[in-house]
């Protein structure tokens, strides 16, 4: 992907797409230096480009950048005011920056749009859970799991909200069939699970693993609040 971006731009390098996508890899790859500036200049060269500014705005979450994440998603939904994805990526960066009641109204608003895109109850379900709320969480999920989501990572956050909610049998289910699974599973996906049921200790130890694989979906580790019930 990084040199498929690379060549995009040795062909055009006043092309905003091309530093999006590259800025994209980069971050997943952990170069935050590099991604930030890549986004900072597409935006530069196509200020109205939207997947600019919600890439960068996820960027500047992860960073801890807060305010200017919020400032960066809002621009996004000026620009695509209608788009789900759109829609579902700033309820993404509210959540990230702690924003709960933000991320849930934006998802509120996101089902006049498609109430059966299984993305909209996915987040649904993540925001309620990070926020405490598993009970509202559970039916989220299962709403995303009729629609079609039954992805590893969705099975394991489900796993998490049905532990907190006191059905550790079910939840145990689930993560005994993701880890018999002969599928890739991001450790840091079972390690969601793990915090739900209380075992941190299994946990960390996924967490450590998903680290020295470089599990792109670790660099979400600081904000992702079911995760972070491992450290209390």
């Amino acid at each position: 992907a990084e040199a498929a971006a690379r060549r995009a731009l040795t062909a055009d390098p006043d092309l905003a797409e091309g530093h999006t996508a590259l800025a994209d890899v980069l971050k997943d790859q952990w170069r935050w230096q590099d991604a930030g500036r890549e986004y900072q200049r597409a935006i530069e060269l196509s200020p109205n480009y939207v997947l600019a500014h919600i890439g960068y705005a996820i960027y500047l979450s992860l960073m801890g950048q807060s305010d200017e994440a919020v400032s960066q998603i809002a621009r996004a939904r000026e620009l695509d005011p209608l788009g789900l994805p759109t829609a579902i990526d700033a309820a993404a960066v509210y959540y990230n920056t702690r924003h709960f009641d933000q991320a849930r109204d934006m998802l509120r608003r996101a089902t006049e749009l498609d109430p059966a895109a299984p993305s909209l109850w996915l987040w649904t379900g993540i925001v309620n859970g990070g926020s405490g709320r598993v009970k509202e969480a559970l039916p989220a999920y299962e709403k995303a799991i009729g629609w079609g989501d039954n992805t590893a990572a969705t099975m394991c956050f489900y796993g998490y909200a049905l532990a907190r909610a006191g059905r550790q049998e079910e939840a145990l289910q689930i993560l005994h069939q993701v880890e018999k699974s002969s599928d890739f599973v991001p450790p840091s996906a079972i390690a969601v699970t793990y915090v739900g049921l209380g075992d941190n200790e299994r946990a960390m130890q996924l967490l450590q693993r998903a680290f020295e694989i470089r599990d792109p979906i670790i660099q979400y580790i600081k904000v992702e609040s079911q995760i972070g019930r491992a450290h209390v």
